[in-house]
């Protein structure tokens, strides 16, 4: 199948919009126009185009459901995704009865009440097609580039703090995207709450949050690394300490390699962090031979792309000594 960016929603999306909506611009004209032989022909074709309409829109909610379970995003966006996806199911919903009552009248004159359902189901439709497009110009999700701003005259303000001190790449990529799969509505943010024990990079440093090398034997500052590494946008620190094969579970999602991660949801976290200050509530370390665990509850608090967070959240990692350093082969973020 060919490739296409992110995947085909954004194809099929256009044609079950253009189709709802001229099926009820043609059935509602019918209507007002009265009911002659010439009226009925367009009633035959609203409806035809109406059931057509209604086969791509099965296929459109079936690609955003892919979508939404793979497109990277943010704890913001995602609760952004999820929106969209709930006016989607409405829609659809609303269009199905409409289909359906349209069938069982199909050798029948046209009743008003149905031209004022779909007449109500166009306008959530739209409602739906304007918030999948705010996925998309507000939130950068399914984009794989953005211009790099250069010369003068061109140094826009694109409204997204985070994604101005990072590349287009973290600017661009997602959400963990409930980003559900990952459960990111309006308490999404504390999803992406990683345990670190102190507010704001110099405080880290003060902690001993150094990076890998110098945390080869604790745990507890391998844990706090990285925090720090994924604050600082080091993605070097990231692949030292992350295991090739770590499993990573937030929310309703698992990334089942460091490949995996560092190539999608990483990319997210290093563009949130940065804006939010996290604060230790609780932390347990514990070690059984190779195999170690800390386990952290934190308070995490902050403002990202317009949205003020305040989160209690808690991280546990689990680790395996290989012999040289503490490698985290598991990480579960989530909600206390």
């Amino acid at each position: 199948m060919i490739e296409i960016i992110p995947n085909w929603h954004p194809i099929l999306v256009h044609f079950t919009v253009a189709l709802l909506l001229t099926a009820t611009a043609l059935l509602a004209w019918s209507l007002f126009r009265g009911r002659t032989t010439a009226d009925q022909a367009t009633v035959i074709s609203g409806r035809l185009v109406l059931w057509i309409g209604l086969v791509a829109a099965v296929l459109t909610l079936a690609a955003g459901l892919q979508a939404y379970y793979s497109v990277g995003h943010d704890g913001p966006s995602h609760a952004a995704m999820t929106d969209h996806r709930n006016w989607g199911f409405g829609a659809l919903a609303a269009f199905l009865v409409a289909g359906m009552l349209n069938w069982t009248r199909r050798k029948s004159n046209l009743p008003v009440r149905d031209v004022v359902l779909l007449l109500v189901s166009s306008g959530i439709l739209l409602v739906t097609a304007y918030k999948g497009g705010e996925l998309v110009y507000r939130y950068g999700l399914g984009v794989q580039s953005l211009p790099t701003v250069t010369g003068d005259g061109h140094d826009h303000d694109h409204g997204d703090g985070a994604a101005k001190k990072h590349d287009d790449n973290a600017a661009t990529e997602h959400d963990c995207g409930d980003g559900a799969a990952q459960e990111h509505d309006d308490a999404g943010a504390k999803e992406h709450d990683h345990g670190d024990v102190k507010e704001g990079k110099d405080a880290a440093e003060k902690q001993g949050h150094d990076h890998p090398d110098a945390v080869r034997s604790d745990p507890g500052l391998v844990a706090d690394a990285l925090y720090t590494a994924l604050r600082e946008g080091d993605e070097a620190a990231v692949e030292k300490i992350l295991a090739e094969d770590v499993l990573i579970l937030e929310g309703g999602h698992a990334q089942t390699s460091r490949a995996d991660y560092m190539g999608g949801h990483m990319k997210s976290d290093m563009a949130f962090l940065p804006n939010v200050n996290s604060a230790t509530l609780d932390r347990k370390v514990a070690q059984a031979g190779d195999l170690a665990w800390v386990i952290t509850h934190s308070r995490t608090q902050g403002s990202y792309r317009d949205k003020e967070i305040d989160e209690l959240s808690r991280e546990m990692l689990v680790m395996k000594h290989d012999g040289h350093n503490w490698r985290v082969t598991l990480i579960h973020w989530g909600e206390k």
